[in-house]
């Protein structure tokens, strides 16, 4: 795999593969990337609905009983 972040600086963008990939079939993904605060911010609170005010308590320790559950 490969992962690069760059700036783009025109609408050409040239991309070196390693000789490994050459007759193999790729897939490229392009994706603009955005400041921590932006993605957190579009998704904040949308899970929400799915909170169950019951356990909400249980929060901080959730890790540790989860842990406690599995392997014991």
């Amino acid at each position: 795999m490969i992962a690069n972040k760059i700036k783009v600086k025109s609408k050409r963008v040239t991309i070196e593969l390693p000789d490994e990939y050459i007759g193999k079939e790729i897939e490229y993904l392009i994706l603009p990337l955005t400041s921590k605060k932006e993605s957190v911010s579009k998704v904040a609170g949308s899970l929400k609905k799915y909170a169950d005010v019951n356990k909400i308590k249980d929060e901080e320790k959730a890790w540790e009983l989860y842990v406690k559950d599995k392997f014991q």
